[in-house]
């Protein structure tokens, strides 16, 4: 959820869950193993989406798109965040709301004057 609402504050991305920073493919299998249902892609597209809808908001949904691809006999989910929102996006963590942006590779977050400037000087 960082990277995601990192890649809406910056300008966009590629998240592949399933897959280690070294770009190692794991796979879903045990994201599946906690699933009941039997369409796994389904459910587990439905509940990242849900996710996604609870933590930053259903507002964001037109700046991304989920798919899955196969590599090997592991699935992998690709989120495709499109652009730079219009607007900053916020992560929901229990009461507080905490701030991202992208710087390279890393995902950081902003507080403060920080967070202040970055978002005067970016919408």
């Amino acid at each position: 959820m960082k990277t995601i609402v990192a890649f809406l504050n910056t300008s966009g991305g590629l998240l592949a869950i399933g897959v280690t920073d070294d770009r190692e493919i794991f796979g879903l299998d045990a994201d599946y193993a906690l699933l009941s249902k039997p369409d796994k892609r389904e459910w587990f597209h439905q509940m990242v989406t849900d996710a996604i809808n609870n933590r930053i908001g259903p507002e964001y949904t037109k700046y991304y798109s989920m798919s899955f691809e196969e590599h090997g006999e592991k699935d992998v989910m690709v989120i495709n965040v499109l652009s730079k929102a219009p607007k900053e996006a916020y992560l929901q963590t229990g009461s507080d709301t905490e701030f991202f942006v992208r710087t390279g590779k890393k995902t950081i977050a902003l507080k403060g004057r920080e967070l202040a400037n970055y978002v005067k000087m970016n919408w």
